[in-house]
C-alpha cells in the first residue's frame, strides 16, 4: 500500500502537534501541568490538520481563484470551520 502526498502532510502536522504538546507539557513547565493550554494546542492542531486533509481530499483540483470565479460558497464554509474548531477548543481553557 502507497502513502499518498495528503496522507504524508497530515501525519507530519500531527507529529508536529504531538510534539509541541510534550515541549509545553515537559520541557517548558516541567513541575506540573500547566493548565490546559497545552491540550488545547494539541486539539486545535489535530482538528485543523484533519479538516485540512479532508479539504485537500475532496477539493485538491479546485483553487481559490476558481470558487470565487464560480461564486461557491465551499472555501467560506472551510474557512468557517477553522474558525470554530479554534473558538471552540479555546472555550474550553
Amino acid at each position: 500500500m502507497r502513502i499518498g502526498k495528503n496522507t504524508l502532510i497530515f501525519l507530519l502536522e500531527a507529529t508536529v502537534a504531538m510534539v509541541m504538546f510534550y515541549l509545553f507539557s515537559f520541557i517548558f513547565h516541567p513541575e506540573g501541568p500547566m493548565s490546559m493550554f497545552p491540550a488545547a494546542i494539541l486539539l486545535i492542531m489535530i482538528g485543523v490538520s484533519v479538516l485540512l486533509y479532508v479539504a485537500r481530499m475532496h477539493m485538491g483540483g479546485y483553487t481559490m481563484k476558481e470558487a470565487i470565479k464560480d461564486n461557491n460558497i465551499t472555501y467560506g464554509i472551510i474557512f468557517f470551520s477553522f474558525a470554530l474548531i479554534i473558538a471552540l477548543t479555546l472555550s474550553k481553557i
